[in-house]
């Protein structure tokens, strides 16, 4: 009898150890991002490690646009921020737009703080060169920030269009390779993040800093 229990509990942790395996390695085959798409492999990074939740097991929404509070949500998880703060309310699978609790943390850690963003509105889709600083401040909340007197040469065809807030970050995320410019040389820094170029982001920042 404690010979047969034994075994079943045994049983029901290799169970378990199994399952937690198979979800972290789980392959998400969602519609709306084919085998050939182009962010696949970044949307795959970001889904496994919870930094961008999925509305449903079948869809993505790759082309939709990014807002701050998920962007919050998913910098505060990547760099440790949001670990110990993972249950204010969160539904681990749907309602991922739920991140007001990440967005707090954020800010108060300094790292979503633009300084046009008086009202920091939540929903507010996210640009390019927003994106930029908030990368910025990330990494120097992981001490891997500039260090003492540096730039470098931007030479971007839209160069004009970078705002005064955002250039240095612009400028080290370039330095970087997290945020590289688009076709013809063109920054786009009031261009809206897509859920599929954030994904590319958070693993290009994963890459380079952590």
């Amino acid at each position: 009898m404690k010979k047969n229990k034994f075994l079943y509990v045994i049983s029901l942790i290799l169970l378990v150890l199994l399952s937690s395996c198979s979800s972290a390695y789980e392959t998400f085959n969602f519609n709306d991002v084919p085998d050939d798409h182009w962010a696949k492999v970044d949307i795959e990074f970001a889904v496994r490690r919870d930094l961008i939740r999925f509305t449903t097991r079948k869809e993505f929404f790759p082309d939709k646009y990014f807002t701050r509070e998920e962007a919050a949500r998913a910098l505060s998880m990547l760099s440790g921020v949001g670990t110990g703060h993972i249950g204010y309310g969160y539904d681990n699978v749907l309602n991922y737009n739920n991140a007001m609790p990440f967005l707090e943390l954020s800010v108060g850690t300094g790292v979503v703080r633009a300084p046009q963003d008086k009202t920091l509105d939540r929903d507010d889709y996210i640009t390019r060169e927003q994106m930029a600083v908030m990368m910025m401040n990330c990494a120097g909340y992981l001490n891997k920030g500039p260090q003492g007197a540096w730039m470098i040469r931007l030479d971007f065809e839209d160069l004009e269009d970078i705002s005064d807030w955002a250039f240095e970050s612009v400028a080290f995320c370039y330095l970087k390779e997290i945020i590289l410019p688009k076709d013809g040389n063109i920054f786009d820094p009031k261009g809206l993040v897509t859920r599929a170029e954030a994904a590319h982001l958070l693993h290009r920042f994963s890459i380079v800093f952590l």
